[in-house]
Order: structure tokens, then sequence, then C-alpha cells
């Protein structure tokens, strides 16, 4: 295993634009790290824009920047490889709403109640752990201070499982009120697991939720390798253990599932897997039915049945084409105008 140590006293990370105009130094310093912000800002003044940028020799404006890590617990090079292969694997599902900062990270936005607000809003819509993703820390902060219901908005790729298991537990032993989770565009990988700590699970029609077994990759020996197979199969049989608590089916159930690959959720069918309590969306008014329409003769016809008979004398009327005043009752021309009427409405 890999030290500690340094990785975890460096507090500051490198985040360079990397595209086809990227120049080399800016490639190499994509990820470096600085012990202290006095260290970050030697090569990037003021947090932007690297002192030895190439393009900037051409006139051009520096893209990098060096920014603060989030997060304060020790990690192994082992750990951050593991993490940023999950990222990988899951980065386009992932989405951010939310451009403008309002709490630790940029996907993460908590509202608090308010007057006339009945519960307190949190949204995770970003990926799960990682540099600059969504951090158990986050969720746990964010919910500080708050009492009463919450409800937790999600809308992310996943990420991390570590860090899915910690915002999973801060949830699920939040004990300021009621937590209710609402999937509103994916909750895949460790963010289905969140979606799981929600005493009503909420799945709006157009959701989808994936799951699947725990995966990742490490560097180091044959053993190190093994050693991350078992840490794979403990992590995926958590996830299986959390899935059949919240769906009633067992351990051993989930497990295969899992381990048979991807299993992707429409909203109804996470709803027929337990995986939802209810399904979103405003209700649709139903379209009225419309009447049949009648056939014409039809419509005479049942004019004339149910207009009295026609009186003896008429009948012996010498006058009897169609049409003719005597030749047809008086109920009979009623009978026949309502028809119309009802079909020509």
């Amino acid at each position: 295993m890999g030290r500690v140590e340094p990785i975890a006293a460096n507090r500051w990370v490198a985040r360079e634009h990397i595209d086809d105009n990227t120049c080399q130094p800016c490639i190499d310093n994509d990820g470096k790290l600085y012990k202290n912000r006095e260290d970050a800002y030697a090569d990037y003044p003021d947090g932007k824009g690297y002192v030895n940028c190439v393009g900037a020799e051409f006139g051009n404006d520096c893209r990098g920047r060096v920014v603060k890590r989030r997060g304060g617990s020790a990690v192994t090079p082992e750990q951050i490889t593991f993490i940023n292969s999950l990222r990988a694997r899951t980065e386009h599902f992932s989405a951010r709403a939310f451009t403008t900062a309002t709490g630790p990270t940029e996907g993460l936005r908590m509202e608090a109640a308010s007057v006339g607000v009945k519960n307190a809003q949190l949204y995770i819509y970003d990926y799960i752990g990682g540099y600059d993703g969504v951090s158990a820390m986050d969720v746990v902060q964010a919910l500080d201070g708050i009492t009463g219901d919450v409800d937790v908005h999600i809308n992310s790729g996943g990420g991390a499982i570590f860090e899915g298991a910690a915002i999973y537990s801060a949830l699920d032993n939040y004990a300021g009120g009621t937590v209710r989770t609402w999937a509103d565009g994916v909750a895949a990988s460790a963010a289905s697991v969140i979606l799981m700590a929600g005493e009503e699970i909420t799945v709006e029609p157009a959701a989808t939720v994936m799951v699947h077994a725990g995966s990742g990759g490490v560097f180091g020996t044959a053993a190190d390798m093994r050693s991350l197979a078992d840490v794979l199969d403990l992590l995926t049989e958590s996830m299986a253990g959390i899935y059949a608590a919240r769906t009633g089916g067992t351990t051993a159930e989930w497990l295969t599932l899992l381990n048979s690959g991807d299993t992707w959720y429409s909203a109804e069918k996470a709803l027929e897997a337990k995986l939802a309590t209810r399904m979103g969306g405003k209700a649709k008014p139903a379209m009225p039915e419309q009447p049949e329409p009648m056939d014409v003769l039809s419509a005479i016809g049942i004019a004339f049945t149910a207009s009295a008979p026609v009186k003896p004398e008429v009948l012996k009327s010498p006058v009897k084409h169609f049409g003719d005043p005597q030749f047809i009752s008086t109920e009979d021309v009623e009978g026949i105008r309502n028809a119309l009427k009802g079909m020509f409405a």
C-alpha cells in the first residue's frame, strides 16, 4: 500500500483545461498537488494562470487554475485510482445543474425550510466523491443545524462507493425529521444506494435507476489486486444488503443481479422492483370520452320508436307522401328534431 502522509498533506491541486490547444506544461501540471497556498500561488498567481504557460507567450490567456482540495480525509494512491475509475465509468451519466456554488461543492445545494415552506430541500446533482464531487462531509455539513423533514433530490451517475455509503448512513441516521428521496433524472451506481435512504422514495416519470457491482482498479502486485477483489466483493455484498432491506428481497438475490452487470430501471420498473415507493409527476387530466357517432337512419328510427303511435285517421288520409304534416304526428317531428340536434350539435 502507498504512503498516506504525502497525499494527505497536499491541500491544493492544479486544474488544467485539457483540449486540442492545451500546452504541454498544462498537461504535465494537471493534478499536481501543493502542500500549501503559498506554494500553489507561486505557480498560479492569485490562483489563475500558470506562470510558465507556453500559450501565454503568444498572447493567449492561460486557462489553468489551482484550487483547494475538497475533503480532509487521508487517502492512499490506490484509493484515488479506485475512485477515479468509478468516476470514469459513470461520467457520461452525470449532470451539473447548478453552476453557482451555494454549498461546499458546485453539485450540492441546500434550501432550508422557511415560512410557508414545510421541508428543507437537498439537491445532489453531481458525482459522488472524488476531488470535486459531492462528499459525505458536504452532506453532513448541509444537514447540520437543520430540523424537520428533508427532501433529497438526486441526479447523479454515481461515483465512489465509500462516499455513497457514508452519505446513505448520514441520511439514514438523520434524527431531525423524515427523509424523503427523489430520483429526478438518474440515480445510478452509488447514487442509487443514497436513494435507498428515504423513508419514502419517489421516482419521476422520466427518471432512471441503475444498480451494479462495485468496480475499480489498482496499480500494484498480484497480492494487491487479489486484495482489491476481496474489497470489491465485500462492498458489493454490502450494497446488496441495502437493496434487499429496502425491497424485501434477499441479499443473495441482489448479489446475483449486481454481479450480472449494469441493470437499468425505468420509473415503472423501479416501482415494480420496489426500489421506489411512489411515482412522481403531476397528474394529467383524463381526456373526456367522445360519444360514438350515430347513424342518421338509426337516429330517425329511434325517434319514431320513441314517439307516440300514428293515429289511425292519419293513416287513412289520401295524402301519404313523406313530409306531409298529416303523415307524421307532432310527436314524431319533435323526436326527429331532437335526434338530429344530438348528432350535429
